[in-house]
């Protein structure tokens, strides 16, 4: 993909996660609105989430993540870098999240949990960064 921007490593684990939008400036019928979703992958710093609805660019989202193995959450903020629509694990929209605010006291264990999933990861799951 010649447009490739991604910076971390990324781990192709479906992790359920409860979005809550912030602020949308483009759609602020959806401010406060929350709603569930699958990933698609998850790195460091960030993920990509499969929606039912669509999400504009630039829109601020609370995000807490529940992984099941090892089971741990995390609750951070977010920031829709992009916006896509097509057939993503069936579902007709997915975002690119970049990760703004981790939660406070948790960035090291956010860090270490998916260096370690990464690291016992099948290569088959796993996404290398843009060189």
């Amino acid at each position: 993909m010649a447009s490739e921007k991604r910076k971390k490593e990324r781990l192709q684990e479906e992790v359920r996660v409860a979005v809550t939008i912030l602020s949308a400036e483009d759609a602020p019928d959806l401010v406060n609105k929350t709603f569930f979703c699958p990933t698609e992958d998850v790195s460091a710093g960030g993920l990509r989430l499969c929606l039912h609805h669509a999400v504009p660019k630039n829109a601020e989202l609370v995000l807490r993540i529940a992984f099941q193995h090892p089971v741990r959450s995390f609750k951070h903020i977010g920031r829709v870098a992009w916006m896509r629509r097509g057939s993503f694990r069936g579902y007709p929209v997915a975002i690119g999240v970049e990760l703004t605010e981790l939660q406070a006291g948790t960035a090291e264990a956010w860090g270490h949990m998916l260096e370690r999933k990464l690291r016992d990861a099948d290569p088959k799951t796993r996404t290398k960064p843009a060189a």
